[in-house]
């Protein structure tokens, strides 16, 4: 009698951590990839989360041309002291030649993602 007892308890603690699972896993699961693009031929492509479940660190963009491929790589960290994204950004940027062959990447960092700092 002892070993039913055992067996149904650890059937019931894991069938209770799987649906535990399954719930985490349906919320977290759920992520919005949003695309934009602008008449300059570049496409902006954002994933993003529901506030209530996640916590920002940071965050990638991915920016790209007419041709889909990328021209823009910014990386931004979350700004605890005024709750948002940090208003300084680091980019790749990449520099191809007029048959679409990579050049080189440039690393640039940026403020407000306008202006170029040291």
């Amino acid at each position: 009698m002892f070993k039913v007892n055992t067996v149904m308890r650890t059937t019931i603690l894991t069938s209770l951590l799987v649906v535990l699972l399954s719930v985490a896993n349906a919320y977290a699961g759920s992520p919005k990839t949003r695309v934009y693009s602008n008449n300059d031929d570049k496409t902006k492509e954002y994933v993003t989360v529901d506030k209530e479940g996640w916590v920002g660190v940071q965050k990638y963009s991915y920016e790209y041309n007419n041709k889909g491929q990328v021209v823009d790589i910014a990386y931004t960290t979350w700004d605890q002291s005024i709750s948002t994204w940090s208003l300084q950004s680091q980019h790749l940027q990449h520099i191809y030649d007029a048959q679409g062959e990579l050049l080189a990447v440039v690393q640039v960092n940026a403020k407000d993602n306008l202006t170029a700092i040291k």
